[in-house]
C-alpha cells in the first residue's frame, strides 16, 4: 500500500465515522 492510498482510506474512514458521529447527534437533538 502506498503513500496515497493510506491517505485515501484513512479519510474515507474519519468521513464515514464523522457522518455517523453527525447522525447521532441529530437523532439526540430532535429526540429531546
Amino acid at each position: 500500500m502506498d503513500m496515497a492510498e493510506t491517505i485515501a482510506a484513512t479519510g474515507i474512514e474519519a468521513a464515514a465515522s464523522h457522518a455517523r458521529v453527525l447522525s447521532s447527534l441529530r437523532v439526540l437533538i430532535f429526540t429531546n
